[in-house]
């Protein structure tokens, strides 16, 4: 009796498939460990950053946050902070962040309160593209977090803390007071500048490690600022108390970046001078502070500030908004603290995304790695009696028409000679490893037609690659008419031009000795001008009348960016997956997260593919390996018709991979 494949197929997703229970709360894994804002502390006391004892009110959504990164296959979300992620400025282009696969349904978040002049990497568009959450100081992002704060109010923090009658008039004794640690680092130099502008027409009592001027004593200042930095502020407040000014000054002027400088210095009585985001208007009660950038100079400045200190009338007209119900906008700011409810609005976003989620029937179960897999952290050791077969049987998986891409990770251990890698429809397809001089470079080779690499080969380092391939939309008539008149023209050139195909790397490949039996692979022509191509553009003499009228554009991806590009005739009418071969060749390698699509990947689609899982049965997606098991699978929907035969194969265990990342061209 034959079986009808199909409907046993059906039949498994009905009998195996898990019923996905919607489980209450929110998991949390902070990559780098606890953070400096008291994220999942209900009662977050002192000594800490803020300065105050905060209880939070109860979250209406459950929610833990770990530090345990051997759970990140558990969580719902996995949190990164800049800093501790990346260290300081570009230290993370010689120094690479190890970055975890995302799980399916799973979310990253940005999050932080400084900005990308400090640490670059939190803007990085390739770092960005891995991102589904920012939670900084933007109000653009899903779930802003500010620092307009109660800072330094140790057991009594609430917002009426701003209402606080400040020091009478007659009995401010100091002028303009400054505070600061920092005098050059980032932007701050720019500050500094005006600063000792304003000294030139007036007294500034600097009473920091910044141009400091003025010594506090002991009793005033017990501890270093650092030792406590949330009393650090509350002292701060006290000192600033008894100036009618106070210079609260941003390291950057940057939109939404309003730290805690402006806030101390309101909750002090002092009248802030502010420099720093131009939206400050926004963040603050009306009319409660004196912004730089309304004065043409420091001296305009300080003629003003002069006048008020000798007019009480208008000086007092500062603190009018202490009387007045706060602005929405101020309150608004002030529920937004990263320090009182931000872990709450964060599993509440998260929360909410979850519900949008339907994992349908089979995931994880008929298809998808299973849970027990996705935990692990495994890849394919090939050396040289490896060979993995893989065969799907065409009944049930058509053959691949006009497009596809083949993604993968994979390291080079020892190479000595052009060894292929992957093979598809007996060799029709072939993805090898080859050495030009000293280096290696991936190569792709469609039946007669290769191409390369730009970007070579480092040992022992990991390198993610895609080739997509599809219809070309650039190339018109014309260019084919073109192309076909300048080949009659250029064949007779051939003999000393062969060689000069492409740019860079194919250049001092063909140039070098010993080398024709391999240029003989590549395609040389004149490229149609109304083709965009990045490096080379590889065509062969084309017959028209015995293919298809519409060449191939094919792409290689290094790391997410875009590679190379090329556009050749490939007549890709039938590329079967009933053969698939890994390694067979004597490579030492290792290989990870092998997917095949019927379809041309773009650089967006790629560059979100290095680091995350897929489900398996997205639309197109023809195999997917990760290697996370002992046993090598296909976690595809096709895998109920593929068979794998490994031979000397076996996975093993690794660490994450790391973020490279680059900048400029």
């Amino acid at each position: 009796m034959k079986i009808n494949k199909k409907l046993l197929f059906l039949l498994s997703l009905l009998i195996y498939s898990i019923v996905i229970v919607e489980v209450d709360g929110i998991q949390i894994l902070l990559w780098s460990g606890g953070t400096w804002s008291g994220q999942g502390y209900e009662d977050w006391g002192l000594p800490n950053y803020l300065g105050q004892h905060v209880k939070k009110e109860k979250c209406p959504v459950d929610c833990v946050f770990i530090s345990q990164q051997q759970f990140h296959a558990d969580v719902d979300a996995i949190l990164f902070e800049a800093q501790p992620l990346a260290s300081w400025s570009y230290t993370f282009l010689k120094q690479p962040p190890a970055f975890p696969q995302k799980e399916v349904a799973q979310y990253y978040i940005n999050f932080g309160y400084e900005h990308e002049k400090y640490f670059p990497i939190s803007t990085h568009p390739d770092y960005q593209k891995h991102i589904d959450i920012n939670s900084t100081f933007r109000s653009t992002d899903q779930v802003q977090v500010t620092f307009a704060c109660s800072w330094g109010s140790r057991d009594d923090g609430n917002i009426e803390n701003f209402r606080k009658e400040p020091v009478k008039f007659e009995d401010k004794n100091g002028f303009v007071g400054f505070m600061s640690t920092n005098c050059d680092g980032g932007g701050a130099i720019y500050r500094t500048c005006y600063i000792i502008e304003m000294m030139k027409h007036t007294q500034v009592d600097a009473m920091g490690e910044c141009l400091n001027n003025k010594k506090l004593n002991k009793k005033d200042f017990p501890h270093a600022v650092f030792d406590d930095l949330g009393d650090s502020l509350r002292i701060k407040e006290l000192v600033l108390s008894k100036y009618k000014f106070s210079l609260a000054f941003e390291n950057n002027n940057i939109t939404d970046y309003v730290t805690e400088k402006v806030y101390t210095s309101l909750l002090s009585g002092s009248i802030p001078i502010y420099m720093g985001s131009p939206n400050i208007d926004e963040w603050v009660p009306n009319k409660s502070i004196i912004k730089t950038d309304d004065f043409k100079s420091p001296k305009e400045l300080v003629d003003y500030i002069i006048y008020l200190s000798k007019n009480k009338t208008a000086y007092e007209e500062y603190f009018e908004w202490k009387k007045q119900p706060f602005p929405e906008k101020f309150i608004e700011k002030y529920n937004r603290c990263i320090f009182y409810g931000a872990d709450c609005r964060l599993c509440q976003y998260i929360d909410n995304l979850k519900k949008k989620i339907n994992n349908g029937i089979g995931f994880r179960s008929t298809f998808g790695e299973p849970y027990e897999d996705s935990k692990e952290l495994r890849v394919l050791d090939i050396n040289k009696e490896t060979c993995v077969s893989i065969k799907q049987d065409l009944n049930y998986v058509p053959p691949v028409k006009d497009k596809f891409t083949i993604m993968f990770w994979l390291i080079l251990e020892d190479v000595h000679d052009e060894k292929p890698i992957i093979t598809m429809d007996k060799h029709g397809l072939v993805v090898s490893v080859v050495q030009i001089w000293k280096r290696f470079y991936v190569k792709f080779c469609f039946k007669s037609k290769c191409f390369l690499s730009d970007t070579p080969l480092d040992s022992n380092e990991w390198k993610h690659f895609a080739i997509s391939v599809g219809p070309s939309l650039q190339t018109t008539t014309t260019d084919l008419n073109s192309k076909n008149n300048n080949n009659n023209n250029n064949n007779n050139n051939n003999n000393n031009n062969n060689n000069n195909v492409g740019n860079g790397v194919i250049d001092s490949f063909l140039d070098s000795d010993g080398m024709d039996d391999f240029s003989d692979s590549f395609e040389t022509t004149t490229i149609p001008t109304t083709r965009t191509i990045k490096t080379k553009d590889i065509v062969d003499t084309v017959d028209t009348t015995t293919i298809s009228n519409v060449p191939s554009t094919i792409k290689i991806f290094v790391n997410g960016i875009l590679d190379s590009t090329s556009t050749s005739f490939l007549n890709l009418d039938s590329l079967s997956t009933s053969d698939i071969n890994i390694g067979c060749e004597k490579i030492v390698a290792k290989l990870d997260d092998l997917s095949i699509w019927r379809t041309n990947l773009e650089e967006k689609e790629i560059g979100e593919a290095m680091f995350k899982k897929y489900r398996g049965d997205e639309p197109g997606h023809l195999l997917y390996m990760t290697f996370n098991s002992i046993q090598i699978k296909d976690y595809s929907i096709n895998n109920q018709f593929t068979t794998i035969v490994p031979s000397n194969a076996v996975t093993e265990t690794i660490g994450h991979k790391q973020l490279i990342l680059t900048v400029g061209e």
